[in-house]
Parts: C-alpha cells; structure tokens; sequence
C-alpha cells in the first residue's frame, strides 16, 4: 500500500476538486473503494507528472 506522504486523509468536501484537478492533467482517475484512486496509464502519468506534483504540493500545504 502506498505511504501517506501529508499523514492526513483527504477531507469528503475536497475529492470533488482533486478529481477535477487530475482530470485537468489529462490523467484517467478511477475510485478504488471507500478511499483509493488509480490514475490513468504510465504514458499519461509520465506526460503529467509536473502537475500532479503540483496537486500533491498544494494538497499537503492544505494540511
């Protein structure tokens, strides 16, 4: 399972505007249950790992 790298679960009110911003990254998002996300392909991972640095980066200022 991956690290939690903020130690603090997204809040219900913020999933709407994380999918938005990944989608925004041309990635694929999928929901795995209650409380996980796949993103996209390796290609499409790959070709948008700046901005979904930059989702993370504001994510754990948010914290």
């Amino acid at each position: 399972m991956a690290k939690r790298e903020s130690g603090r679960l997204m809040l219900e009110s913020e999933i709407p505007a994380f999918v938005d911003a990944v989608i925004e990254t041309g990635c694929d998002i999928c929901a795995i249950g209650q409380d996980s996300y796949a993103l996209g392909d390796l290609e499409e991972i790959d070709a948008a790992t700046d901005e979904l640095a930059h989702i993370d980066e504001v994510a754990c200022a948010d914290s």
